[in-house]
Protein backbone atom coordinates (compact mmCIF):
# COMPACT_ATOMS: atom_id res chain seq x y z
CA UNK A 1 0.00 0.00 0.00
CA UNK A 2 2.97 2.51 0.76
CA UNK A 3 4.62 1.62 -2.54
CA UNK A 4 1.28 2.26 -4.32
CA UNK A 5 0.73 5.48 -2.74
CA UNK A 6 4.36 6.32 -3.50
CA UNK A 7 4.43 5.36 -7.20
CA UNK A 8 0.74 7.34 -7.51
CA UNK A 9 2.03 10.56 -5.44
CA UNK A 10 -0.48 9.87 -3.31
CA UNK A 11 -0.10 10.66 0.64
CA UNK A 12 -0.25 7.47 2.53
CA UNK A 13 -3.23 6.87 4.73
CA UNK A 14 -3.37 8.03 8.39
CA UNK A 15 -4.36 4.44 9.11
CA UNK A 16 -1.21 2.93 7.70
CA UNK A 17 1.30 5.53 9.12
CA UNK A 18 0.06 5.29 12.54
CA UNK A 19 -0.97 1.93 12.45
CA UNK A 20 0.27 0.13 16.17
CA UNK A 21 3.28 -2.11 16.50
CA UNK A 22 2.91 -5.78 17.25
CA UNK A 23 5.32 -6.84 19.76
CA UNK A 24 7.54 -9.57 18.83
CA UNK A 25 6.84 -12.11 21.16
CA UNK A 26 3.21 -11.43 19.93
CA UNK A 27 4.56 -12.11 16.19
CA UNK A 28 3.95 -16.30 16.49
CA UNK A 29 0.35 -15.91 17.11
CA UNK A 30 -0.47 -13.47 14.12
CA UNK A 31 1.32 -15.53 11.62
CA UNK A 32 -0.63 -18.43 12.90
CA UNK A 33 -3.96 -16.69 12.61
CA UNK A 34 -3.19 -15.83 8.99
CA UNK A 35 -2.20 -19.18 8.13
CA UNK A 36 -5.08 -20.56 9.94
CA UNK A 37 -7.49 -18.41 8.10
CA UNK A 38 -7.56 -20.60 4.95
CA UNK A 39 -8.93 -23.98 7.23
CA UNK A 40 -12.38 -22.02 8.06
CA UNK A 41 -15.11 -22.01 5.61
CA UNK A 42 -17.43 -18.55 5.25
CA UNK A 43 -20.38 -20.09 2.71
CA UNK A 44 -22.61 -19.80 5.51
CA UNK A 45 -21.01 -17.08 7.23
CA UNK A 46 -18.59 -16.14 9.82
CA UNK A 47 -17.19 -19.65 10.88
CA UNK A 48 -14.54 -20.28 13.59
CA UNK A 49 -10.93 -22.07 12.75
CA UNK A 50 -11.46 -25.48 13.74
CA UNK A 51 -9.33 -26.35 17.22
CA UNK A 52 -8.30 -29.63 15.11
CA UNK A 53 -6.55 -27.09 12.63
CA UNK A 54 -4.91 -25.05 15.41
CA UNK A 55 -3.67 -28.60 17.02
CA UNK A 56 -2.16 -29.80 13.59
CA UNK A 57 -0.67 -26.27 13.49
CA UNK A 58 0.94 -26.82 17.07
CA UNK A 59 2.02 -30.34 16.29
CA UNK A 60 3.65 -29.30 12.90
CA UNK A 61 5.65 -26.21 14.40
CA UNK A 62 6.37 -28.45 17.29
CA UNK A 63 5.60 -25.69 19.89
CA UNK A 64 6.40 -26.30 23.48
CA UNK A 65 3.46 -27.54 26.18
CA UNK A 66 4.47 -24.26 27.76
CA UNK A 67 2.61 -22.49 25.23
CA UNK A 68 -0.34 -24.43 23.64
CA UNK A 69 -2.83 -23.13 25.96
CA UNK A 70 -1.69 -19.31 25.43
CA UNK A 71 -1.57 -20.13 21.58
CA UNK A 72 -5.03 -21.62 21.76
CA UNK A 73 -7.09 -19.32 24.06
CA UNK A 74 -4.89 -16.16 21.91
CA UNK A 75 -6.58 -17.37 18.48
CA UNK A 76 -9.50 -18.54 19.65
CA UNK A 77 -10.25 -15.19 21.06
CA UNK A 78 -9.07 -13.43 17.94
CA UNK A 79 -10.78 -15.55 15.95
CA UNK A 80 -14.23 -15.17 17.82
CA UNK A 81 -13.55 -11.30 17.83
CA UNK A 82 -13.07 -11.29 13.76
CA UNK A 83 -16.14 -13.80 13.01
CA UNK A 84 -18.44 -11.21 15.12
CA UNK A 85 -16.98 -8.48 13.05
CA UNK A 86 -17.83 -10.11 9.74
CA UNK A 87 -21.58 -11.02 11.07
CA UNK A 88 -22.10 -8.01 11.78
CA UNK A 89 -20.75 -6.75 8.30
CA UNK A 90 -23.01 -9.40 6.57
CA UNK A 91 -25.68 -8.99 8.90
CA UNK A 92 -26.16 -5.23 7.83
CA UNK A 93 -25.37 -5.71 4.08
CA UNK A 94 -28.76 -7.57 4.25
CA UNK A 95 -29.99 -5.14 6.21
CA UNK A 96 -29.24 -2.97 3.50
CA UNK A 97 -29.86 -5.20 0.48
CA UNK A 98 -33.95 -5.79 2.21
CA UNK A 99 -34.39 -2.19 2.73
CA UNK A 100 -33.84 -1.55 -1.12
CA UNK A 101 -36.42 -3.52 -2.47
Amino acid sequence: MIVACERGKQPIPAAILNKPTLREDLQIYMSAYIDLDSERTHSEGATAIPISAMMRYVEFFEYPDSIVGDFLYLLRAVDSANCERISKQIEEKYKKNTASK
